[in-house]
């Protein structure tokens, strides 16, 4: 770095100007010294996301919803070309899901890196698309955006074996470079723009109301009435004012983390108000993202800490300083290998895969959030919570229809699949939102009608048919239970269980 310049590395402002007369120095080499990583950060960023995705509960689902029968499935869009042609059953996501954690623990340890990273990135395309064709999307594309990223990526230069056997070998790898810190200020710009499109069609839809109406008390009503378990003690939704202002923080934090993130001095302040966000979301509407703000492990200035941490210690030599990890060498000023590396053709070769890469990612995502489209894979808006869904909530029924009997509605937790997944496929399955299909749900019944519990209740019921309503049911949760003002479409009516399956009877297992 020169010595009549201000500009700090890593720092976007100080990169991009110039405070003293004479410092002039090329937009080129400016933002050369802006992009430079240290390899130790992108390690620390490979081994988080390659966990984080092991550890996925889209992975650990994967495998049940492959089950779900041909003609229930909803195709995002994006993949509606793919999916009819791609062979999905248990057995192949299973195989899949071996190949993925096996990719993970690679990844992880830096055998063969970008090998690694690419095997992890095509087996999670196929493993996180399967849970993704039960009605509705859930958004963990970032996964695979990230996962791609480690494949285009010099990721395996620090913390891994293959780091290790290059300087067993005397090929050490290179401590930074500018392909290592593109690829990490390119994961930063993917996620901010996971926030910033959905802060834009909120704006959109309905401006600053989106915070000082009905909105956000909706919302939370929503999400309580979904899971009963998060009605906290302390009614916030009895507090105008106060959702009013956590309306406008959330307006004004989804807006600047795009800007703050990119940032060196605000960089560390962007992920702990991410981190601040989703718990309080997560607190208060269950909404659990930790997928997301996980992976910002791997945003932190890890190399900077490490520097400083050697400075006191009284360390001298070669020290990683800063965010762009830009090597301090000794007093005779050699850069050695380091600089030769940043020269050389492979580091430019390295860095032109990482940019064209980016631009492609960062065109998906900017494309599928400009278009709102929040049902769409690999790419996707993330949810944004733009509409005030109103006071009452929509929901599928099922009602048992025995001649001479009134009719006897079931209990969702015989039919429902469990959590917001099974929340979202009943949605669609009545067509709450998107079309409704008479196939699908008749599809759906077929394979549901066959399974434990409801194969039981269906036995005992006998000669039966069964009536599809979707409903509306207040979620008001000071409403009096089953006083808030219903309302009901017919559906569909089917029988019980299609060819008689459900009055089949085994003498020695009972019912089945």
């Amino acid at each position: 770095m020169s010595p009549h310049s201000d500009a700090r590395p890593g720092d976007l402002r100080g990169a991009l100007v110039s405070r003293r007369p004479g410092a002039f120095v090329g937009w080129r080499e400016r933002l050369r010294r802006y992009v430079m990583g240290p390899a130790l950060d992108l390690a620390v960023f490979r081994v988080t996301v390659a966990l984080v995705i092991a550890s996925s509960g889209s992975v650990r689902v994967a495998s049940t919803w492959a089950a779900l029968p041909e003609d229930a499935r909803v195709i995002p869009a994006g993949v509606g070309w793919l999916v009819p042609h791609l062979p999905i059953t248990p057995a192949l996501v299973q195989a899949a899901q071996g190949v993925l954690w096996v990719a993970c623990v690679t990844t992880t340890l830096g055998v063969c890196s970008r090998l690694s990273g690419a095997l992890l990135a095509l087996s999670a395309f196929y493993v996180l698309l399967v849970p993704q064709l039960g009605g509705a999307v859930f958004h963990d594309h970032h996964l695979l955006w990230f996962a791609a990223l480690l494949a285009l990526s010099p990721c395996g230069d620090a913390l891994s074996i293959d780091a290790w056997w290059g300087r067993r070998r005397g090929f050490p790898r290179p401590a930074s470079g500018v392909a290592h810190g593109l690829a990490l200020r390119v994961a930063w710009l993917l996620a901010g723009l996971i926030y910033l499109f959905p802060v834009v069609h909120k704006l959109h839809a309905m401006g600053v109301e989106w915070a000082l109406g009905d909105n956000l008390r909706h919302q939370l009503w929503w999400k309580w009435a979904q899971d009963p378990g998060l009605l906290p003690a302390f009614r916030i939704d009895r507090y105008p004012a106060l959702l009013h202002a956590l309306g406008l923080v959330t307006l004004g934090f989804e807006l600047s983390f795009v800007v703050l993130v990119m940032v060196r001095r605000t960089h560390v302040l962007a992920l702990v108000a991410a981190l601040a966000f989703h718990v309080g979301t997560h607190l208060l509407m269950g909404i659990d993202f930790h997928v997301l703000y996980v992976c910002y492990l791997g945003f932190l200035p890890w190399s900077e800490w490490r520097a400083r941490l050697a400075a006191r210690r009284g360390r001298t030599g070669a020290v990683v300083a800063g965010a762009t990890g830009e090597a301090v060498r000794d007093a005779s000023g050699d850069l050695g290998r380091e600089a030769d590396a940043a020269c050389s053709v492979r580091a430019r070769r390295r860095t032109l895969v990482v940019a064209l890469g980016g631009v492609l990612l960062l065109l998906g995502v900017v494309v599928a959030g400009a278009r709102g489209a929040m049902q769409a894979y690999p790419f996707a808006c993330y949810p944004t919570f733009a509409y005030d869904p109103g006071q009452t909530m929509p929901a599928l029924a099922v009602d048992l229809l025995r001649p001479g009997r009134p009719p006897q509605r079931l209990s969702p937790a015989l039919y429902q699949a469990p959590g917001p997944r099974g929340v979202a496929l009943d949605w669609r399955l009545a067509g709450a939102y998107g079309d409704f299909s008479a196939e699908r749900l008749s599809a759906w019944w077929r394979d549901v009608s066959e399974r434990e519990p409801l194969r039981v209740e269906l036995a005992r019921a006998g000669s039966c048919r069964v009536r599809f309503t979707r409903v509306r049911v207040s979620v008001d949760p000071d409403a009096p239970p089953r006083e808030a003002a219903w309302s009901e479409e017919l559906l569909l009516e089917l029988p019980c269980a299609p060819l008689g399956s459900c009055c089949r009877f085994d003498r020695e297992q009972g019912p089945r």
